[in-house]
């Protein structure tokens, strides 16, 4: 059975699940394994979770990493708070999918992946936001005269 097919039947089952054209364009193909579509989609999405926690970690722990020296000067005090409002989001739903993989129960599956595409676009507008700025900042950075030279 192909893998939207399969979507449709859980969907059927769990109302609040996303529709699969959500999914594929928003995480890109899934493994066609029936048996397991629901946790491929939780993998995918905590993957993708996964790396807004990578880009915002050095900025809230005041990383000693060559890239933070130059890059915390691109980013406000706002920027650090909103920063740790998403990550904290992230690490609650982190720990839920822990949860839903090792109750490895379908609906509790159904149920995480419902929550997490209903928060998606509060969940990383920002880092998408974020992105966007430390790239322009990469554009319009000057070099000093005096590069810190990094001790880490």
């Amino acid at each position: 059975m192909q893998t939207g097919k399969q979507w449709k039947l859980y969907k059927k089952k769990y109302k609040s699940l996303p529709d699969w054209k959500w999914i594929d364009k928003t995480f890109g193909s899934i493994p066609d394994e029936d048996s397991k579509i629901l946790e491929e989609v939780k993998k995918i999405m905590v993957e993708k979770l996964k790396e807004i926690k990578d880009l915002l970690e050095p900025f809230l722990s005041g990383s000693t990493d060559f890239t933070y020296w130059f890059e915390r000067k691109m980013v406000t005090k706002k920027d650090i708070d909103n920063m740790f409002d998403i990550y904290k989001k992230i690490m609650v739903i982190l720990w839920e999918s822990r949860h839903a993989s090792i109750s490895n129960d379908e609906k509790e599956l159904a149920a995480f992946i419902s929550k997490i595409a209903k928060d998606w676009d509060s969940l990383t507008k920002y880092p998408m936001r974020l992105s966007i700025k430390l790239a322009d900042g990469w554009k319009k950075y000057k070099k000093e005269e005096e590069v810190p030279i990094y001790h880490g």
